[in-house]
């Protein structure tokens, strides 16, 4: 009868064999058959098998698979009473005998998982205080530690899109696949606006962890809840900032998508404003409300540390960045092989301020003053900034915010930005010296944008060279969403680096003391640089323990983002 087919009459022939040897105690039968991690093989195959050991429970194949990816003990089990234990996804699915794990650390895994469904059940409650409480809280949730997620840990927004996994609207990153893990009061942080809330939360939770909080430090793709002034909102930790996710936040409350057809309510229209010139009298309140970007600080993280201006520079910081992509974006998709259109550099001034795209500017002539395709007239220009080393745990951030378009492109940019900014700058600080106003009309004060009204209809041409085809290749290429080429991690003892190349990836793998240990190239150029760099992480967490590549690496660490021109320069 224990050779049928059926597993399922096979389970219930054995319950009802032990409940007749045990006296008609159905009790104990079922005790000692859902003791077992695997109700699909009992102890006695396993001894028919040959495998006689005590202190091992058997496995099928499917649920060994399962608990190795739960980074559990999982053995072969062999006829001659041996075992080996399993290191690669590999030797589970190629072996056709039976598995086993250690009867200990499957009593271990029971008591985890009982925690866990008791945490699961607090967590309505925790969810409640977050969401309804009197007082402003923040919660972090971060994906669920299971096979299916972990090719979307630390991928941000743009990314899941090149992927397919999400669209614009963000409406696939779904609360089934996040776990709350902490719920923390905002008096904490004691910030002022929700951007600072944000970047101090982010702030806490990678270099000072509460005691009882379990999670990892908060990376791209953990979510950050917030309720404020009796209002939630959910923010992606995206690879540049925070994106608001309402669809999430919906879903979290509870609330039914609206209707088809139906509509958002909408806002009421402020009243038109005068146009007959009456305006130039708006109040500076007025003229402040309508910048869309903070003032640029200017000042290293130390310095902010030192004098209590930690906000300021947090603020600013993130609109630095921003306003680096937007640059490249701008460059990117105004550029026709031979020349920059004239009236690219308006709507950047007026949204990130003349002076944050300079330091951007100068910040990367200054970091990339060896490349001769720059003119010394600019370098020059660039040098008169005193930009300091804005170092954070030994790595200079301020080479994050450094332009990567083709630096003969760039420096026609820099040449526009100076001529049509800079100087109209200049010329209206003069006008002004010259006729000071005493009518009580701020007539000499321009709205942002307006010292652009009498630019020049005129592109900017930019010389190639050879490279012409090339470059434009690189554009076209980048417009289509394909940007990342290198990045780098560290990952417990380990430092990874990986670059594209012709046919694939190089990659790289370091000790704490920068020297290289391994790499190769991943000769596959059809995946994408994370992809790619799954596969290279997975191959390393598969080698044994005492592989020097390994390190002290384990199969739940995780990778930290970090710069790769500052590691570069390390190794």
């Amino acid at each position: 009868a224990f050779k049928l087919n059926d597993m399922e009459k096979t389970r219930e022939l054995a319950e009802r064999i032990y409940y007749e040897e045990t006296e008609g105690n159905q009790g104990a039968a079922l005790a000692v058959i859902d003791a077992l991690p695997d109700p699909m093989i009992g102890l006695w195959e396993m001894e028919e098998y040959g495998y006689l050991a005590e202190g091992m429970l058997p496995l099928t194949k499917e649920t060994a698979l399962e608990l190795f990816d739960r980074d559990l003990s999982v053995y072969q089990l062999h006829k001659d009473g041996s075992e080996t234990l399993i290191q690669g996804r590999e030797q589970v699915t190629e072996y056709e005998g039976i598995f086993g794990i250690e009867k200990a650390d499957w009593e271990n895994e029971k008591s985890l998982r009982a925690l866990q469904e008791e945490l699961a059940e607090g967590r309505v409650n925790k969810e409640a205080q977050l969401l309804y409480g009197d007082s402003g809280k923040y919660g972090i949730y971060q994906l669920k530690d299971i096979p299916e997620m972990r090719q979307f840990q630390f991928s941000g927004t743009e990314s899941l899109k090149r992927r397919g996994i999400i669209k614009d609207n963000l409406d696939a990153i779904k609360l089934e696949n996040y776990n709350l893990v902490y719920v923390g009061d905002l008096s904490e942080l004691q910030r002022r606006t929700q951007s600072a809330t944000l970047e101090a939360v982010y702030e806490k939770f990678n270099i000072d962890h509460p005691a009882d909080y379990k999670g990892h430090s908060l990376s791209v793709s953990d979510i950050v809840v917030l309720h404020e002034d009796g209002k939630n909102s959910a923010h992606f930790v995206d690879s540049f900032g925070f994106t608001g996710i309402p669809d999430f936040m919906r879903e979290l409350e509870g609330v039914e998508e609206r209707e088809k057809g139906e509509t958002e309510p909408e806002a009421p229209q402020e009243e038109a404003q005068e146009t007959s010139g009456h305006d130039v009298q708006k109040s500076e309140a007025e003229k402040a409300e309508q910048k869309s970007y903070p003032d640029f600080y200017g000042h290293t993280l130390v310095y902010a540390m030192e004098h209590g201006e930690v906000d300021k520079y947090m603020d600013s910081r993130k609109f630095d960045r921003e306003c680096k992509e937007a640059v490249e974006g701008t460059i990117r998709q105004n550029f026709d092989g031979m020349h920059l259109k004239h009236d690219i550099v308006k709507p950047l001034a007026e949204q990130y301020g003349s002076d944050r795209i300079a330091f951007v500017l100068a910040n990367t002539l200054q970091q990339e003053s060896w490349d001769g395709r720059f003119s010394r007239d600019n370098k020059a220009w660039a040098a008169e900034f005193y930009i300091p080393e804005n170092l954070v745990h030994g790595i200079d951030v301020n080479r994050e915010l450094i332009v990567s378009s083709h630096p003969a492109v760039f420096d026609g940019f820099i040449d526009m930005f100076r001529r049509e900014v800079l100087e109209k700058e200049k010329e209206m600080s003069a006008a002004q010296e010259k006729e000071p106003d005493t009518s009580g009309h701020d007539v000499q004060k321009s709205e942002p944008g307006q010292l652009f009204e009498d630019m020049e209809d005129e592109d900017e041409i930019i010389d190639l060279g050879d490279e012409k085809d090339q470059v434009l290749a690189q554009m076209k290429k980048s417009l289509k969403g394909e940007q990342e080429t290198e990045l780098a991690f560290q990952i417990a003892d380990r430092f990874i680096s990986i670059q594209e190349v012709d046919g694939g990836y190089d990659y790289s793998v370091m000790g704490v003391d920068y020297k290289e240990i391994d790499g190769g190239v991943y000769d596959n150029p059809d995946v994408s640089i994370r992809e790619a760099l799954d596969v290279i992480l997975t191959d390393l967490k598969e080698n044994p323990f005492d592989n020097g590549t390994r390190g002290n690496i384990r199969h739940n660490d995780e990778l930290i983002p970090i710069d790769y021109d500052g590691l570069m320069e390390k190794v």
